[in-house]
């Protein structure tokens, strides 16, 4: 998946599309994989696979950021379910999600021992303010405001209090180890388009020295992408 995301940003010399498939899958069809149950899984994910449905990953929060310890949002237990409450952002995809991979509180006392997620459909209560990043206009982000919504107690993604330690952690290790090898790929495109555009016998010889150590640093870079996606994704410290 990584290496066909990192041919998406290159040939299209676009971040941000990219950026978009890449939290899609690692941030939301991926961790549901991994931590949801069988009716979750067999219900969202064949369609997040297809592209029926659009995932987002409502993580950080406007006024915290990804502190697990300051965390606002709140999903308290209410008829049976759990009734979400908070405001989540930037997020990316979510103008256009379907469905959301939450994290809030369960236990607010616990602090970020008391974080659990959940999987949240895109419904009327649920609102987003969209918001333009000029420096990926492909990707769409937003904030995502969840006033008292309920939720069945089968949407919860793992158990009670695996919030941060089972689930937050992981997405963020799983996100990174994936985007490192597409940002690489950009910009591995890009040098080959300036150095296609010269004449080598236009070229100074300290510009051709410069070029070269770009090359040299980016295949180094590769080198360690590849091995950090192994240690990620082939070893129990899953890549920590």
């Amino acid at each position: 998946f990584a290496e066909s995301a990192a041919v998406l940003a290159a040939e299209g010399l676009d971040l941000g599309l990219a950026l978009s498939l890449v939290d899609h899958v690692m941030l939301c069809a991926y961790p549901l994989k991994k931590f949801g149950s069988q009716a979750l899984k067999e219900r969202f994910l064949p369609r997040l696979c297809r592209g029926g449905l659009v995932g987002a990953a409502a993580i950080s929060e406007p006024a915290t950021g990804g502190n697990p310890s300051r965390m606002r949002t709140t999903a308290q237990r209410k008829d049976g379910g759990y009734v979400l409450k908070g405001e989540k952002g930037p997020v990316t995809n979510a103008p256009v999600a379907d469905v959301f991979l939450v994290i809030a509180s369960t236990d607010l006392q616990a602090g970020k021992e008391g974080l659990s997620a959940f999987l949240v459909e895109k419904e009327e209560e649920v609102t987003v303010d969209r918001i333009e990043l000029d420096f990926l206009p492909t990707s769409p982000h937003g904030i995502v405001s969840f006033e008292n919504i309920w939720v069945p107690p089968d949407h919860m993604v793992g158990e009670e209090g695996w919030g941060h330690e089972r689930i937050s952690r992981s997405v963020f290790l799983w996100e990174r180890a994936v985007i490192i090898p597409v940002v690489l790929s950009l910009m591995e495109r890009w040098h080959h388009l300036v150095v296609s555009g010269y004449n080598p016998t236009d070229i100074p010889p300290d510009t051709r020295v410069l070029l070269a150590q770009r090359k040299v640093e980016l295949t180094a870079y590769n080198v360690l992408a590849r091995h950090l996606l192994k240690l990620t994704f082939d070893s129990l410290e899953a890549g920590r």
